[in-house]
């Protein structure tokens, strides 16, 4: 120390605000970027539904997006190939987190779609009330962790959100989204939020179809589209549009038929883009 100073002035920043102020050491601290690891994308299926954070899937009432989703957790549960990919995978875990359906009716449809039923876990809509990712994620991470799944799939999403959250306001819902992708992170998931659609002009961004702030599918990596298939004779089939694609170039455009059971197939890709989608509602 030298003259004319004292042992304040030998102080780091941090523990001089911290005696100064009495206040105890803020928990938000910098780090520099040479202390971050590289970073690399990686899918529960490329390039649509990225690891580690949570994609949107948009989906018109009677669209048969909660089929299409048992199709999904189908194909990861047994380990089969879905549109795009040639190899067979390890099979993994789903979870399905529904507000809407009962555990007796999606088994049905599971079934239907060739799922391994030991591995798709259900917390239906009787058994998942009062679950919520608002204020507290602790629940929702606990139930999470507990099936380790490669994917969850939480239908709808606003359901789970605390009636305290104003969904179209921005400051309410980033944190909740904010929250919500750390639990992806954590867990080593990826995550698909069903969003029901509403009724804002998708003329220039297909992606206002999803319910809620805007902010909401900004900070998806990913967002999913499901709408008929307008074609003579394809009353049966639907085509899943990739309209938002962060980790790489969009992936093209899915068809899949709802079988008289209950089921699905996939049947291989459409030109269908969301231009098209965004050209249409001019």
């Amino acid at each position: 120390m030298f003259p004319g100073t004292s042992a304040l002035d030998d102080m780091e920043p941090d523990e001089f605000s911290r005696i100064v102020t009495n206040r105890p050491t803020s928990p938000y601290v910098a780090k520099p970027a040479s202390a971050f690891e590289g970073y690399k994308a990686d899918f529960v299926w490329f390039p649509y539904l990225p690891k580690n954070d949570y994609s949107v899937l948009m989906a018109g009432g009677g669209t048969g997006k909660t089929i299409l989703c048992c199709g999904l957790a189908a194909a990861i549960s047994t380990g089969s190939p879905l549109p795009g990919e040639t190899e067979w995978k390890d099979p993994q875990n789903v979870l399905i987190i529904s507000a809407e359906d009962t555990g007796e009716l999606l088994k049905e449809r599971l079934s239907h779609c060739g799922a391994d039923l030991d591995r798709v876990f259900i917390l239906d809509c009787k058994a998942s009330e009062g679950l919520s990712f608002g204020d507290d994620v602790q629940d929702f991470t606990d139930v999470v962790r507990a099936r380790n799944p490669a994917l969850v799939i939480v239908d709808p999403w606003h359901a789970f959100v605390a009636s305290s959250v104003d969904l179209n306001r921005v400051n309410c819902v980033r944190p909740v989204f904010q929250r919500l992708a750390n639990v992806a992170k954590k867990c080593n998931c990826g995550l698909i939020l069903v969003s029901h659609v509403n009724k804002k002009p998708q003329a220039e961004n297909a992606n206002n179809a999803a319910t809620g702030s805007s902010d909401f599918i900004n900070a998806a990596r990913s967002a999913l589209m499901v709408i008929f298939d307008d074609e003579p004779g394809k009353e049966n089939s639907r085509i899943l549009v990739h309209t938002k694609s962060n980790y790489s170039a969009a992936g093209r455009s899915v068809e899949y038929a709802i079988t008289p059971g209950g089921g699905m197939v996939w049947n291989g890709f459409s030109d269908v883009t969301r231009q098209t989608l965004e050209n249409a509602a001019r």
